[in-house]
């Protein structure tokens, strides 16, 4: 049995098709949570559209939003 180079193994599809469906799930819930209106919408359409990339790009969104809401709190306090 020879392993032929630069295959993609049942394994890899399986764990990068979870990684994608994780990445969806997750960005699309904080996402219907934080964000109302039409920002919702157009949030909806980037994550859906470009896949990968606009889960990420929501979630680092979200983060830095996290990060900065966290900072106003500590300061006004």
């Amino acid at each position: 049995m020879s392993i032929i180079p630069l295959t993609i193994t049942p394994t890899e599809i399986i764990l990068s098709l979870s990684f994608t469906i994780v990445l969806y799930v997750v960005s699309l819930f904080l996402a219907s949570k934080k964000i109302k209106g039409w920002r919702f919408f157009i949030w909806v359409f980037i994550i859906i559209y470009i896949p990968i990339i606009g889960s990420i790009t929501y979630l680092i969104y979200h983060l830095a939003n996290m990060k900065r809401h966290k900072m106003n709190i500590t300061f006004t306090k």
